[in-house]
């Protein structure tokens, strides 16, 4: 027998509401909304010069663009999930570095020829996520691997 949890009061289970596929974002558009001048995300911020002095790094891409041009760009280089906690006209900043000589990353080891990705909120200057690509070590299962700080959903294939 099931008791109500709270008498009275309709209970819900993980299977009584059907799973929202477009739910509200939780980071709101901002395309033409901040100045530019007031975003915290900037190469300065996120870029860390020495680190890629010492690390032979070569900075491949900095530019800001709406979170859709980012799933876009991102899809194309083989990245398969995309957040819908982000709205698709929020402002992001992607930056690419390239380290020809690798990246110890500490979950996976050493990638050879590593290129990583990361996406910032531009207003905020918060990382949202990113990804590394390259040479993954022999003992290693990972291949390219995604990291993101807000859930992500697998996007459809085009």
């Amino acid at each position: 027998e099931i008791k109500e949890a709270v008498p009275g009061k309709e209970s819900l289970y993980a299977d009584s509401k059907p799973l929202d596929r477009n739910p509200e974002p939780v980071l709101k558009g901002n395309a033409g909304n901040t100045p530019r001048s007031e975003y915290k995300a900037t190469a300065e911020s996120v870029i860390d010069e020495q680190y890629l002095k010492e690390k032979n790094g070569e900075v491949k891409l900095i530019e800001y663009m709406t979170y859709a041009e980012y799933v876009k760009f991102a899809y194309k280089a083989g990245k398969t999930t995309a957040s819908t906690q982000i709205a698709q006209d929020r402002i992001v900043l992607v930056v690419q570095v390239y380290y020809p000589d690798g990246l110890d990353h500490p979950k996976v080891g050493f990638i050879k020829n590593c290129l990583a990705t990361g996406y910032y909120n531009a207003e905020t200057g918060e990382y949202l996520g990113g990804s590394f690509t390259g040479n993954f070590p022999a003992e290693s299962t990972a291949g390219p691997i995604s990291l993101s700080a807000v859930p992500t959903e697998r996007l459809p294939d085009e």
